[in-house]
């Protein structure tokens, strides 16, 4: 069962400011409305997870690891929803002309092993 977009985008959402906000615009379109006007981009996991706590009416897109446990313990409410657009993909850039940090350098790796 989908949930009621219509409802949804007349709560304020709280975001991750880095791909969040255009996924949820992205699912918003798919579903023939605009994206919500009330939303705010907060990078601190423990911050989201504040303001939902203390506030019934203000609504999230948060990753379903960083939900699973305050869902657990009830301090939380999720809804059953499966995001259904895709980011558009990315790539990774660096300077050749540098070298790399070790850190860097096992990043890459780990991407390329994984990237389809």
């Amino acid at each position: 069962m989908q949930p009621d977009f219509t409802r949804l985008a007349a709560q304020p959402w709280i975001v991750y400011p880095v791909s969040m906000p255009r996924l949820l615009e992205q699912e918003f379109v798919a579903a023939g409305l605009a994206q919500p006007v009330k939303s705010l981009e907060i990078s601190s996991t423990y911050a989201i997870l504040a303001m939902l706590g203390r506030d019934d009416g203000v609504l999230a897109l948060l990753p379903e690891g960083i939900a699973r446990d305050p869902v657990a313990r009830g301090e939380i409410a999720r809804i059953d929803y499966r995001v259904l657009t895709q980011n558009p993909p990315f790539e990774l850039l660096w300077r050749r002309d540098r070298a790399l940090s070790p850190a860097a350098s096992r990043f890459i790796d780990c991407y390329r092993a994984c990237a389809v």
